[in-house]
């Protein structure tokens, strides 16, 4: 069994490669609509996007990155019996030699990217395009076979504002990714400029994607430093080695209309510091949940997983870590990455005395200490010059590898919106009042529904939407996070998340894998009161049909009637509404769970079930405890008594999954046996 599951695993590994490389743009209806208030739009996109060549003598522009699938499915051919081996070893639980095999394809691929301990580039590198006039769509279509263009899937639907327009005046930003941030942010400012000048526009808009969130939330940054002028702009002049004149003509605040970065690595990504340190730790379920998302599965693979030890992923990286930081150790990207907190525990850990005088390190240095670090007043700053800026970041979730902290998978809560986080698995404790450190209006909620990330204390507490289990980068996979992206870009006047039903300020993913959503009838989704009188629940399915077999809940006040929800089928996309019985308890600032199963009719695994966490705004809150300032956020058990946890059986049914099955099945037969008995 055991060499079965790492099978599978190297087995999935493939598929994950291969299915990368096959999601095709779906295009969206064009639409004919005046030009008026119509901006060109830039997609700036996420880390690695850029497609470079490197310059020799002997192949004047020989292409470097980024890596294709022919490159390499050739070279696992010409190396296919080291391959074979390697994976035969990995499976039997030796990583070494496949690691080793293929670190020096890497630096067979990619060495040329690197640079040396000096912070200089080993050999001199170019992205194909980067003026406006290539780097739209339009052109990158006539020239190029539509190749070079970022974020193909989410661009057609929120460019149908366009109209006819819509290809010529869509931008694919590019830059060397592997330079410090604040150089990235300086080609963006170039652009900008060149796009306005191509179109004859006065201002343009953006949509960024993780990196190319950074980049952004720098270059906004950049623009309130020079609008504000002295000493810290002429400092940055000077680290730009520009004047204070042809600074402010660069960053100019008037420049862009609306700004919306999605999953923005603001803050850093704590992946930098786990490549860096050496400390990758695979979450090989929520890499699971990570590829369903991305297909939008109508299934649940990574429910087989929940149980399984993978760890040699992880020997396997500590093999292949080396290589990697062959090429990528020296980037400024990369240190630029390292949040705030942990940087100079990385600096004394890795950096050696020569490195730490290398340009790479002083220019992180000046980003952390004159830019990271003021990020909340540069972007309101920013949005103060007339900057409509938006912030729309995942939670829910923890990396798929390194430090375990709330997370879109890759990038942190605290990192994607300055917001303060509760302990992963834990939330406030019961009666929790926002900090209001940044957004100060009493009347103002920022407190998610889950009670587990204060957004009050955040970068932009009123232009800020987080999404639960939103994972990094699948904006044109979730309905809901597509529909906010495309309304804020689209809008001629800053919308704020007190503004528009439709997108309240935390809600829940609408992924198809997500299989179903739930909220009740009055409130904001994930929040209950007196005013609800029902549950809403609806199938995301896109093709198959729902029928539920059991809804639950933790909260003795309320109670949903087994007659009327046993059975009830919910075909695809459509939702039912459940009444339920009882008295909401007069309690405010504590949570409640109500628990969905199901069967999803064709699914691979068919029967699974959801638990959506509800905060109680319902009368006065229990005094919080300074002393105790975070609780368990999941769910009582319903079934299994306390006392088994700790015997042999209990630590069994823990360890082969067995609970959580046995927990699923006594939910809904519990419901079965209920609806005859009381019925």
């Amino acid at each position: 069994m055991k060499y079965l599951r790492r099978s599978l695993i190297v087995l999935l590994c493939a598929v994950i490669a291969v299915t990368s490389v096959l999601f095709v743009s779906t295009a969206g209806e064009t639409v004919l609509v005046p030009e008026d208030h119509k901006y060109p739009l830039i997609i700036v996109p996420g880390y690695s996007s850029a497609s470079m060549y490197v310059v020799k003598p002997d192949n004047p522009k020989k292409h470097i990155w980024r890596i294709d699938f022919a490159n390499v499915a050739g070279r696992i051919v010409n190396n296919a019996v080291d391959v074979g081996l390697g994976l035969f070893q990995w499976a039997v639980g030796n990583p070494k030699m496949i690691s080793e095999r293929v670190g020096q394809e890497l630096l067979d691929m990619c060495g040329d990217m690197a640079y040396d301990e000096d912070g200089k580039p080993v050999a001199e590198l170019h992205c194909y395009h980067t003026a406006a006039a290539e780097v739209n769509s339009a052109y990158l279509f006539a020239n190029e076979d539509g190749k070079y263009r970022h974020e193909i899937e989410i661009v057609p639907y929120v460019a149908q504002d366009l109209g006819e327009k819509s290809n010529e005046w869509t931008f694919n930003f590019n830059t060397d990714f592997r330079q410090n941030i604040i150089f990235c942010a300086r080609d963006l400012a170039t652009l900008i400029k060149d796009v306005k000048q191509y179109t004859g526009q006065d201002q343009v808009n953006i949509i960024a994607v993780s990196h190319g969130g950074q980049i952004s939330a720098t270059y906004l940054s950049l623009c309130a430093i020079a609008a504000k002028g002295g000493a810290q702009a002429k400092e940055l002049a000077g680290h730009l080695d520009m004047t204070v004149k042809e600074l402010t003509e660069l960053f100019d605040a008037k420049d862009v209309h609306n700004a919306a970065l999605t999953v923005p690595a603001i803050g850093g990504a704590l992946l930098a510091y786990d490549v860096l340190t050496n400390r990758i730790v695979f979450d090989e379920e929520t890499l699971l949940y990570f590829v369903e998302y991305g297909m939008t599965l109508d299934t649940d693979y990574n429910w087989l997983f929940k149980a399984q030890q993978l760890g040699f992923l992880d020997e396997m990286l500590g093999y292949f870590q080396p290589y990697l930081m062959q090429v990528l150790g020296h980037w400024g990207s990369m240190w630029d990455f390292v949040p705030l907190d942990s940087y100079e525990t990385v600096k004394q850990e890795v950096a050696s005395e020569r490195f730490l005088r290398s340009d790479v390190i002083a220019q992180s240095d000046y980003f952390h200490y004159n830019i990271m670090n003021r990020m909340a007043e540069n972007l309101q700053a920013a949005e103060g010059l007339g900057i409509n800026v938006y912030l729309v970041a995942g939670s829910g979730l923890p990396s798929i590898v390194g430090t375990q902290e709330c997370s879109d998978a890759i990038i942190s809560v605290k990192a994607s919106s300055g917001a303060t986080v509760a302990p992963l698995g834990q939330r406030f404790a019961n009666g929790y009042q926002t900090r209001n450190t940044q957004c100060k209006d009493p009347a103002h909620n920022h407190l998610s529904p889950a009670m587990d990330i204060d957004l009050s204390t955040g970068y932009l507490p009123e232009t800020t939407w987080i999404v639960n289990r939103y994972f990094h980068g699948m904006m044109y996979k979730d309905d809901y996070v597509r529909d906010l992206l495309k309304t804020l870009i689209e809008s001629d006047s800053r919308v704020t998340v007190h503004d528009k039903e439709e997108f309240p300020q935390f809600h829940e993913a609408m992924n198809v894998s997500e299989s179903v959503y739930a909220e009740f009838d009055t409130s904001k989704t994930g929040f209950v009161s007196a005013d609800d009188h029902a549950l809403t629940i609806k199938n995301l399915s896109k093709d198959s049909r729902m029928i539920l077999l059991s809804v639950t809940t933790d909260n003795p006040s309320i109670r949903f009637s087994a007659k009327q929800s046993v059975g009830k089928a919910i075909a695809p996309q459509d939702s039912i509404t459940l009444d339920f019985g009882g008295t909401l308890q007069p309690k405010s600032l504590e949570t409640m769970h109500i628990t969905v199963s199901y069967y999803l009719v064709t699914s691979v695994t068919p029967v699974n079930e959801k638990t959506f966490t509800f905060t109680l705004m319902n009368g006065e809150a229990d005094p919080y405890e300074e002393s105790r300032p975070f609780v368990d956020a999941g769910a009582p058990a319903q079934h299994t008594p306390h006392r088994l946890s700790n015997t042999i059986f209990g630590r069994l049914l823990k360890k082969t999954n067995l609970g959580a099955i046995l927990s699923l099945f006594y939910r809904i037969f519990g419901r079965y046996i209920d609806l005859l008995f009381r019925h």
